[in-house]
């Protein structure tokens, strides 16, 4: 009780003027910040009114866009993405008044339309990794090929 009565008094001393938070200007936790309605209003820059209207990508000529292909890949894993996720879904709720052993069939139809669920992702995902694999090898070409250029021209000597 006394270490308390001790620390109070400390606490007391060390803010000499014994005003409430946020007027004592003590920087080091922050309270010297003004209050909102005095701070400045920052606007952003501009910005599309419809986000539709965005640009894909940026009008950066050293980003290439996506081939039509991954394109492709992406539209086909968001609607087979979507497939799964109604379906899953539907059998929650049809799980929610079935009988126990109305369930244990449900939760064997989810385990299933799991298992297929991974096997597409694999198969996805293995399209992925070969057209990186195909895109690596057309870029080896066209690198060696620049990489020979530069050869040839040397340093200008």
């Amino acid at each position: 009780m006394i270490a308390l009565a001790g620390a109070s008094a400390m606490l007391a001393s060390a803010d000499p003027t014994n005003s409430p938070p946020g007027q004592a200007g003590d920087k080091a936790t922050g309270r010297d910040k003004k209050e909102i309605k005095d701070r400045t209003v920052v606007i952003p820059r501009e910005t599309a009114e419809n986000p539709a209207d965005k640009p894909e990508r940026g009008q950066r000529p050293d980003r290439t866009k996506p081939t039509e292909d991954m394109k492709e890949l992406v539209r086909k894993f968001q609607q087979a993405r979507e497939a799964y996720l109604a379906e899953q879904k539907a059998l929650l709720n049809s799980a929610k008044e079935a009988s126990e052993e109305e369930r244990s069939a449900i939760r064997a139809q989810m385990k299933e339309s799991f298992d297929r669920w991974r096997e597409l992702q694999k198969d996805l995902l293995q399209e992925q990794k070969d057209r990186i694999q195909d895109l690596k090898k057309e870029l080896q070409g066209d690198l060696g090929q620049v990489v020979d250029e530069a050869r040839s021209e040397g340093r200008g000597r």
